[in-house]
């Protein structure tokens, strides 16, 4: 990063008006309302880089608008710094490279996509990395041996959801995730 470059981000960064510029700015590319819900969506996408970054579940009935937001934040990010899938099966997380999801954001179009992969998902925001351990093959003998795969976090979530999900049955599902709701549009 230039110096010029830093000034200017540390200057946009204390200017008293940060909130209300963000807001003008999701304006100017299409997104009005829901003003609280834009700002906290931004805010948990840049805490990615944070060593304890928030995450996101938007519940709402279909077509309330979830996806929009979810696209229109990550609009605003570099595009290097998304990992976005429809689906997600319960051990492709743990096939990532080892610095794949490290300060990234992990999006998914709808947690029903996400089927057996709540548990990596969770493990990875709790103890910042996941191991698996699988049986390979040694090139030279031949011989099954143990081989280990470790993909390195924090990162950011953010799922979309139509599903209601009780209170209760929250904590079960992921942990520190902001939940929050859209209001019909």
């Amino acid at each position: 990063m230039s110096d010029a470059d830093r000034a200017a981000a540390l200057a946009f960064l204390k200017n008293p008006d940060l909130l209300d510029e963000l807001l003008a700015d999701f304006e100017t590319i299409g997104y009005t309302g829901e003003a609280m819900n834009r700002l906290l969506c931004y805010i948990a996408a840049v805490s990615r880089k944070m060593d304890e970054p928030l995450s996101v579940m938007i519940q709402s009935r279909s077509a309330a608008g979830k996806s929009f937001l979810q696209d229109t934040v990550l609009s605003l990010i570099p595009i290097d710094e998304v990992i976005k899938y429809t689906r997600l099966t319960d051990q492709a997380l743990f096939y990532k490279e080892s610095d794949s999801l490290y300060h990234k954001i992990l999006a998914i179009e709808e947690l029903d996509g996400t089927s057996g992969a709540i548990y990596s998902i969770r493990s990875i925001q709790s103890s910042k990395k996941i191991t698996i351990a699988y049986k390979g093959k040694d090139a030279a003998t031949g011989k099954l041996k143990t081989e280990e795969n470790t993909v390195e976090g924090p990162l950011m979530v953010f799922i979309t959801t139509t599903a209601w999900i009780s209170t209760e049955r929250r904590p079960s599902c992921t942990t520190s995730v902001i939940w929050m709701r859209m209001a019909c549009q």
